[in-house]
């Protein structure tokens, strides 16, 4: 039958299997981190992806050759991997020719500031960015071809967060706010355009009237369904001049304008973000015409007519708000002998939501300001009652700015964004943007920005403690944020860890020298033990492994070889501000392969083999007298006896594969030396052994761990199998009440066979324990399998959610392949994959898919 044939060959394909660690005998170690300037990135945005435990950081800089804009992926928000490659393809060369198959092809360059934003309803991430027009594009946008920093905003999709992304359209987005009441001050300066009017009046003879570049996109979806975009007004074409200075000083501003929603609910993401009607071409009534002798004014060039003339609103400035602290390039001009302008920055803004007491809301925003090249580059924030404004700025601004005293001295700190820890309870839902709206329960909020330790250094990702007093929560407070900038040792934010080392059962040789190991955190999400911040060691001696490679096509898995044989313990631990290593949990490694002797007699295996069980293990059991259990305990089989079991098993499974001609006997040969050498798997003394056979039959067969001890529990396999399932499942039963807390776990699911239904499963799970008076460990044992479980779970309710129409069935059959591969590893896949092909089915005019047994697509 084809049941035993899928469980049998499972027993010759050795799979590793994962065992959780100790977490230091039960003491959970509080894991630390500190700003290392470790990763070069530029304008952090982060997203939290809940359905991974991920945090997703897209940067200015970092990417990888030939691409635009670095994606880093975190489980902590301090030990980052970079993804390979980048957001965007680059369009051009050096020397600026084209690059087949490059994107963003309308940016020249200047490729700033990105931020994604995840739509649960449609399942695609949006990518904002900005980027300066090509020259021969300028005109077409800005009116002049001459126009300096044409800078626009541009946006991608994907249907995940490191892509692939593709523009919607191979163009920027068509919003072109109008400033009417600017006089164009660069029209009458000469033509280097670095020294503007000498006086107000002087400056008030330029003609009026101009386009405003946009970079450093923010959106901001509020509760009443509104969404708005905040960006910066590029400094240039905005000189505004300073009665306290004498003189025009060139700034840039934070603007806003409500958006379209349109873009956002198309369910094919087909269609390019626009502004709210009522801000289109909303200024071309009142904008002035220009001189009839234009071209002969400098910086224009030649004169193009752009479509529109659209609406803003400036909600951060200079003038409507002076603090001094942003006075720090006033001068520039002079202090750089005229090679550059005296400016202010505004820019890099983030804008939340918080509802006081009495119902009503108050938006907070933060900013950044001076140059990013600037040791004091700084963030500052302010409040308003409406997100149109008026803000107005905290009188204690800056909130965040350099340390240069610091241990490790910090400068240039800013352009960041919020973003919160996982929720204490894991199971509950965090959205994407929810940070915006509330801090998730029990978690802690965080600004990750960019700053550096050394001021002729590139820029590096920083991640800051950042408070909000709910108290201070109103128009015109001063106090309702602050941070905490450190170059000291901190703690991971909250309930990021405890941290779990898993190690992965080794496969032929080097069993005592070479593993697979796993570090995740409490979500679940993996720890890149490549990074400098953290590793992996072996004990007592903490040597260093000589080498760590990637596990292809495993994310997190990676295999650590040691050079000194026969080691018996890992730890994991991270580095602190001092250089030394701090110890975090530590992982006996229990799954090692001794000499083949067999010293002790193996229990039950003849009783098992001629019994031909028709129940489960523990019914089998549950149903015999005391006096018959003693006295099949003292029953003994000698090991060639063992081997002619095994032999008589063997042949049986190459006369069935050799019918079914999916495997040589060569393959079969290899396998079954690997089940020769976990032969001692079934010796009492080595209870790991034993539960490692059993789940790699399981994992060997479905890629689902827990299939062998299932099936091993309900007896639902041929007699020579069963009757190695009854001994293992015996001797693991006998040693429960004196294992640990992982081993309890992990055997508790050998001897509890149902977990196909979560409710039951936890059930069934809970009770097993209990039976044995292991109330700590019962609950210990549900809340790990409800955490790790369910995360994989919702991840399939949430996709097969998003199957709504015919044109979204490749990418929801796409998502069923990958949720059912992760959640296969749980036990709970049968259940759901099943709702979720019923839902497919649902969908008019698209066939669900057929699979075999081994759940391989038949039709698509």
């Amino acid at each position: 039958m084809w049941l035993f044939s899928a469980l049998s060959w499972a027993l010759f394909l050795g799979l590793s299997v994962w065992a959780d660690s100790d977490s230091n005998n039960g003491k959970v170690q509080i894991p630390e981190f500190y700003n290392s300037a470790r990763h070069a990135a530029a304008d952090p945005y982060v997203l939290y992806d809940w359905e991974s435990g991920q945090y997703y950081a897209y940067s200015t800089e970092g990417a990888d050759d030939g691409y635009h804009f670095a994606i880093y992926v975190s489980p902590d928000l301090s030990t980052w991997r970079k993804h390979p490659g980048g957001v965007l393809k680059a369009c051009y060369d050096d020397q600026m020719k084209q690059i087949d198959g490059g994107q963003a092809c309308w940016a020249r360059d200047w490729q700033w500031a990105p931020e994604t934003y995840y739509n649960e309803k449609t399942g695609w991430y949006f990518f904002f960015f900005a980027g300066r027009l090509r020259e021969d594009m300028a005109k077409d946008h800005f009116r002049y071809s001459k126009f300096e920093e044409p800078s626009k905003l541009g946006v991608a999709v994907s249907r995940s967060p490191t892509g692939p992304f593709k523009e919607i359209r191979s163009e920027p987005i068509g919003y072109y706010p109008f400033d009417p009441d600017y006089h164009d001050v660069n029209l009458i300066m000469d033509e280097k355009q670095m020294l503007p009017p000498k006086t107000q009046e002087e400056g008030k003879q330029a003609p009026k009237g101009t386009y405003i570049p946009t970079i450093d996109p923010n959106i901001f979806f509020d509760k009443d369904g509104r969404i708005y975009l905040y960006t910066s007004r590029n400094a240039y074409r905005n000189w505004n001049w300073d009665d306290k200075l004498g003189k025009y000083i060139e700034e840039s501003n934070i603007i806003v304008v409500e958006m379209d929603r349109a873009w956002w609910d198309d369910p094919f993401a087909r269609t390019m973000p626009d502004i709210a009607s009522s801000e289109v071409d909303v200024h071309a009534r009142d904008a002035p015409d220009l001189p009839s002798n234009i071209t002969s004014y400098n910086g224009t060039g030649e004169i193009g007519n752009p479509p529109r003339k659209d609406g803003w609103k400036t909600v951060i400035s200079y003038g409507a708000d002076p603090q001094e602290w942003e006075n720090f390039h006033v001068d520039d001009y002079e202090k750089n002998n005229g090679t550059k302008k005296d400016r202010r920055w505004s820019e890099g803004s983030t804008v939340i939501r918080r509802t006081r007491k009495d119902g009503k809301p108050t938006y907070l925003l933060t900013y950044s300001a001076n140059n990013y090249e600037a040791s004091n580059y700084g963030v500052g924030f302010a409040t308003a009652e409406s997100p149109l404004g008026p803000f107005r700025k905290s009188a204690k601004n800056p909130v965040l700015s350099q340390a240069p005293d610091a241990e490790i001295p910090i400068y240039s700190t800013g352009h960041g964004s919020i973003v919160a820890s996982p929720p204490k309870n894991a199971r509950s839902r965090v959205g994407a943007q929810e940070v915006t709206q509330s801090t998730p329960e029990g978690a802690e909020l965080f600004y990750v920005h960019h700053a550096r330790n050394d001021t002729t250094r590139d820029r590096s990702i920083y991640t800051t403690r950042m408070s909000l007093d709910d108290s201070s929560i109103y128009f015109g407070s001063d106090n309702a944020i602050t941070m905490s900038l450190t170059s000291l040792d901190q703690p991971l934010p909250l309930n990021t860890y405890p941290i779990q080392l898993e190690i992965g059962c080794p496969r032929g040789r080097n069993f005592d020298s070479q593993f697979e190991v796993r570090v995740v955190s409490k979500a679940g999400a993996p720890f890149d033990l490549t990074e400098d911040s953290n590793r992996v060691v072996a004990q007592p001696e903490t040597i260093e492994a000589s080498s760590i490679e990637p596990v292809r096509g495993r994310d997190g898995t990676f295999v650590l070889k040691f050079d000194k044989g026969s080691v018996q313990e890992l730890a994991y631990q991270r580095s602190s501000v001092k250089g030394n290593w701090t110890l975090v949990n530590t992982q006996k490694i229990r799954c090692r392969i001794s000499s083949r002797q067999y010293s002790t007699p193996l229990n039950k295996v003849a009783k098992s083999a001629s019994s031909k069980p028709k129940t489960t293990a523990k019914a089998s059991a549950a149903k015999k007298p005391a006096a018959q259990k003693a006295k099949a305990k003292s029953e003994t089989k000698t090991y060639d006896e063992v081997i002619k079991l095994i032999d008589k098993t063997y042949a049986r499974f190459l006369k069935k594969y050799k019918a079914n001609g999916s495997w040589t006997a060569n393959e079969f040969s290899a396998g079954f030396a690997r089940f020769l050498s976990m032969e001692q798997a079934l010796n009492d003394e080595s209870l790991p052994l034993a539960f490692n056979l059993i789940l790699d039959i399981g994992e060997n067969s479905y890629g689902d761990v827990d299939y062998g001890a299932k099936t091993c529990g309900y007896g639902d396999t041929d007699e020579p199998f069963q009757a190695m399932c009854n001994a293992l499942l015996e001797i693991i039963e006998s040693r429960l009440e004196d294992c640990t807390d992982n081993e309890c776990k992990d055997m508790a699911f050998v001897l509890s066979p149902s977990t196909d239904d979560m409710g039951t499963s936890q059930d069934e799970l809970g009770e097993a324990l209990k039976s044995k008076g292991i109330r700590n460990k019962s609950q210990f044992l549900m809340n790990d399998r409800a955490r790790r479980g369910d995360q994989q779970l919702l991840m399939t309710r949430r996709r097969t959610r998003r199957m709504d129409t015919v044109d979204w069935a490749g990418n929801a059959l796409n998502d069923l392949s990958e949720t059912r591969r992760r959640i296969d590893s749980w036990g709970l896949g049968e259940h759901y994959f099943a709702k979720s092909i019923a839902k497919l089915s649902s969908i008019k005019g698209i066939d669900a898919p057929r699979y075999n047994d081994n759940h391989q697509p038949l039709s698509i």
